[in-house]
């Protein structure tokens, strides 16, 4: 569950005085991208000026944005955003009252290239086309590869966002995340996981499903050449988190009969838990792989394990442990599904991840089924039961960070049942390793043998 709303506030109000570049006439170019936002519901009548006292704030109702890092420079453009194809709904005259619009009508595009000099987003000069799908739910923003994005490659990185303004204690904005992935990848996002999401905003809102994602994909009309790999999403203060598993499946099952929820949750989680506090037994920072509990299913959900997975960072509130662990941020996450492997990447300048500098024990472990509140917040008591045999769940023995573990094969346990031979295999720690990315090294490797 993808948590940053900074970008958003930046968008609303650059984009109205842009919004024109979508009328003008396509550049010659040799290929095209796409960028498919896949929402909970697009509905073929929408409510303009939804709520006039936000529309003053913000100047829209909904907005859905894809911002790519073209150039794989983590520390160029906006937090290394280069260029943002934005799609959003018309901004009515005011004052203005709540109006139904017809849907295709309603929305413009523009493609933006980020400014230095003006420490915003521009118009790139590039035009955009929007094809809306009504029946599978999709907004695609298609464009030349051309301008801001001639240096595209399979490497570089699309994260895409929604926003709806909303009028609760304040005016504010309602957000969705969904990526990072690259160029012609596809990922998923839970339903009903819409951020800063203030009374009258609610899953059952008018609104709330056109920012609520639940698939994300970019392709190209063409395939684009190689790039080089992205450096680590931290630099050289990014941390590998890699879980080893006895093997892990092309495709997971996310609606568990035996464990149907109709709350949000996590299916599957895979936890390195540091800072341990021996008063309360429990670890007061969680790096964790996660999937997500399909909500309101009755039939199994096969979904790619690759594009299903997510990442994030979790602290304990030591004032309200009773809480749970409280979600922090997104983070990068990566799958080998041949070599069984998991990588997180973390940032060790986090504040919660402050410890790591004394070289503190790390333990590593999985369990199956979480609740979680919608903003990914779960509870304690699910990972100490986790611990403690309950769950089907393995956890691995305790080291020092900065090295490894080993793990047996086939011990994954259950209260009902103990540990079984080959239960969960996606589950069963094989090994691990916590260590800083030596990615500066290998680059150095690199350019040694440019050289020769």
């Amino acid at each position: 569950m993808h948590r940053s709303g900074s970008r958003y506030a930046a968008a609303l109000l650059f984009f109205v005085a842009a919004a024109g570049a979508s009328a003008r006439a396509h550049a010659q170019a040799t290929n095209t991208l796409s960028v498919t936002f896949g929402l909970a519901d697009l509905p073929t009548t929408i409510t303009l000026c939804r709520d006039p006292a936000a529309i003053r704030a913000f100047g829209i109702d909904e907005q859905w944005s894809a911002t790519i890092d073209v150039d794989g420079d983590p520390s160029s453009g906006d937090a290394g955003a280069d260029a943002m194809l934005v799609v959003q709904t018309a901004s009515p005259p005011l004052p203005c009252a709540p109006t139904p619009a017809d849907t295709a009508t309603s929305l413009a595009a523009a493609v933006l290239a980020w400014s230095d000099a003006k420490q915003t987003f521009v118009d790139s000069g590039l035009s955009a086309d929007v094809a809306l799908d009504f029946v599978a739910h999709t907004i695609t923003v298609t464009t030349d590869v051309a301008g801001v994005l001639t240096g595209l490659t399979n490497a570089s990185r699309v994260l895409a966002s929604t926003a709806g303004s909303y009028v609760g204690a304040a005016p504010t904005f309602a957000y969705d995340q969904a990526g990072p992935i690259t160029a012609d990848e596809t990922s998923v996002s839970p339903a009903d996981d819409v951020a800063n999401c203030t009374s009258p905003c609610g899953a059952a809102a008018d609104g709330y499903p056109l920012v609520d994602f639940v698939e994300f994909g970019t392709a190209t009309a063409q395939p684009l050449p190689s790039g080089p790999p992205a450096p680590p999403a931290f630099g050289a203060d990014t941390l590998d988190v890699e879980f080893d598993l006895a093997s892990l499946p092309t495709t997971l099952n996310l609606c568990d009969s035996t464990l149907f929820r109709t709350s949000a949750g996590y299916d599957r989680m895979w936890i390195a838990g540091t800072d341990y506090d021996p008063v309360f037994g429990i670890d007061h920072t969680l790096i964790a792989a996660h999937t997500p509990l399909q909500q309101g299913c009755s039939t199994p959900t096969p979904a790619a394990l690759a594009s299903s997975m997510q990442a994030s960072l979790f602290r304990m509130d030591p004032a309200h442990v009773e809480n749970g662990y409280v979600f922090v941020a997104p983070l990068p996450v990566s799958v080998d599904v041949a070599s069984g492997k998991i990588v997180v990447q973390a940032d060790r300048t986090d504040p919660d991840l402050g410890s790591l500098s004394t070289n503190p024990p790390v333990r590593y472990f999985t369990f199956r089924d979480a609740a979680s509140s919608a903003d990914g917040d779960f509870p304690s008591l699910d990972a100490a039961i986790a611990l403690f045999a309950t769950y089907p769940q393995d956890d691995g023995p305790q080291f020092d960070f900065g090295g490894g573990f080993v793990d047996p094969h086939d011990d994954v346990c259950t209260s009902a049942d103990g540990c079984t031979d080959g239960a969960d295999p996606e589950i069963d720690l094989a090994g691990g390793s916590m260590h800083p990315d030596d990615w500066i090294f290998r680059d150095g490797f690199d350019r040694e043998a440019d050289a020769r």
